[in-house]
Order: structure tokens, then C-alpha cells, then sequence
């Protein structure tokens, strides 16, 4: 059996995800630190959450399935981790779009008065 054949790539792109999101969560944890208004709790409230989903997903799974734990029959499971996945990219996004709409503002001041 050639080592490639037992190499799971999909474990490579699961854990590169996972780091996207812990970058993605430190990078509004440090804006929630330089400025504390709704738009950075909302970014960091949905990055977090999502965040927490994706850990459900990427090693959650895996741990359920090595203790032979047949989660896949109980689908509520699935539903429950997608609402709150659902609640985290909400308010993300929210936060982005207030965060975008303040830039915007400020930047249209910013062209007015020069």
C-alpha cells in the first residue's frame, strides 16, 4: 500500500480552514481590543461562533467516530450546530456591514472636507 493511498487530504484542508478561522477570530479579538462598539463585538461574536462550529465539524466528528459514536443517525445534532452556525455568520455579517457603512461615512467626510 503506497503512503499517498493512506494520506487523507481532505484532514489537510479541514485543519487549513481551522487556521483560517483562529487568524480571522484574532484578527477581531484585536479590533474589539482597539475599538469597542457594536460593529467589533458583532464581528467577534460571529467569527467566534463560527469558529466553534468548524471545530464541531473538523475534529468533533472525527473524536465521535473513533468512540464508535454513531452521530450521523441523529440528525438534530446537525440542525442544532447549523443554527448557531447560522446565529455566528448573522452577526458577522451584520458587523461588517455597519463597519463598512462607518468607513464609508467617514471616508465621503473625509473627501468633503479636502
Amino acid at each position: 500500500m503506497n503512503v499517498m493511498d493512506s494520506f487523507d487530504l481532505t484532514v489537510v484542508w479541514s485543519f487549513l480552514g481551522l487556521l483560517i478561522q483562529l487568524v480571522v477570530f484574532g484578527a477581531c479579538v484585536y479590533y474589539v481590543m482597539q475599538k469597542q462598539n457594536n460593529d467589533s463585538y458583532l464581528l467577534v461574536i460571529g467569527s467566534f461562533v463560527h469558529l466553534l462550529t468548524s471545530l464541531f465539524y473538523t475534529i468533533g466528528i472525527r473524536v465521535f467516530s473513533f468512540m464508535n459514536i454513531d452521530i450521523y443517525s441523529n440528525r438534530s445534532i446537525f440542525s442544532i450546530v447549523g443554527f448557531f452556525g447560522l446565529i455566528g455568520t448573522i452577526c458577522f455579517s451584520a458587523g461588517l456591514v455597519i463597519l463598512i457603512l462607518e468607513y464609508l461615512k467617514l471616508y465621503k467626510e473625509k473627501i468633503t472636507n479636502s
